[in-house]
């Protein structure tokens, strides 16, 4: 729990009483935020982009307070400052995600600080994206990317190719030249840099889990 966010502790029992519902990760939602008002759209704007691009039903990611089983430490990834991202990650592996209203106290808030915390979470929310989508397929992600740069170069350079070869104008000392041959360089090098992430991905495929086990019947 964020001790940042000023949530009542008194709420946290209810938490607790969500968890042995069933739920394996309940998330506090600050339902009467005591914050700033620019704080609070803040909040509310990074939470829905959290929303629509995870498709995850949280209203408050970023509350700084959850409760959650053993197995979610044991299951979901966590490194650096990605804890706000547990619930959304939790969910992704199957885990049962939700949240229950608490309290917030009122007091002073470092506001400064938050907003620059919110553009922080902005670059995580970008390198969540890619962890989930292409952590296990990185040719779709950097394949995509570099065949975008590659076909943009190979365009530029054979336009100046037809340009030489009628003898409309000479390539020599032209800008485009050098951009056409800069593009294709990238456009290469990311293709390349995607099949050697794909063959290490290969070789440690039997180490790579794409699931989570609930329960052993006998």
């Amino acid at each position: 729990m964020s001790s940042r966010k000023r949530i009542d502790p008194a709420g946290i029992p209810n938490l607790l009483n969500k968890l042995d519902q069933g739920y394996d990760l309940v998330i506090g939602w600050r339902h009467h935020r005591a914050d700033s008002k620019l704080n609070q759209v803040i909040s509310k704007a990074f939470n829905w982009l959290v929303k629509k691009l995870y498709r995850v039903k949280l209203n408050d990611v970023n509350s700084g307070v959850f409760v959650a089983k053993r197995e979610i430490f044991e299951e979901v990834p966590i490194y650096g400052d990605m804890n706000i991202f547990i619930p959304v990650l939790a969910a992704r592996k199957g885990f049962k995600v939700g949240e229950e209203k608490i309290d917030q106290l009122s007091g002073s808030f470092r506001q400064s600080k938050f907003v620059s915390e919110y553009i922080q979470r902005v670059l995580d929310v970008i390198t969540v994206i890619f962890l989930m989508n292409y952590s296990k397929r990185p040719l779709h992600f950097l394949g995509f990317l570099g065949f975008i740069f590659t076909f943009a170069g190979a365009f530029i350079n054979l336009y100046l190719f037809v340009d030489r070869m009628t003898g409309v104008d000479g390539i020599a000392g032209r800008p485009m030249l050098l951009l056409g041959a800069l593009l294709l360089v990238i456009g290469i090098q990311m293709i390349s840099i995607g099949l050697i992430g794909e063959i290490i991905i290969f070789t440690h495929a039997r180490d790579l889990k794409e699931y989570s086990i609930e329960e052993i019947l006998e």
